[in-house]
């Protein structure tokens, strides 16, 4: 899955760790854990909740495409 390295990329940019992510989410760290190695989809609505965050701290500019539908 290409976005995994942007995901985690910007998860670490940002301070956070996955359990952080998974309680922003309401789900597991074992959930989450799963969302970054590419075994269970991120919802459209957690896409947009990491976007949001990814915008708030470290890249205004970021997307969803870019995020979760690029390989750079």
């Amino acid at each position: 899955m290409p976005y995994i390295q942007n995901v985690v990329k910007y998860r670490k940019m940002m301070g956070l760790t996955q359990s952080d992510l998974a309680d922003k989410f309401g789900i597991s760290q074992s959930a989450y854990n799963q969302k970054e190695k590419g075994v269970i989809k991120f919802s459209y609505d957690e896409m947009l909740a990491f976007k949001m965050l990814v915008n708030e701290s470290v890249d205004p500019t970021a997307t969803i495409d870019s995020i979760f539908f690029s390989n750079v």
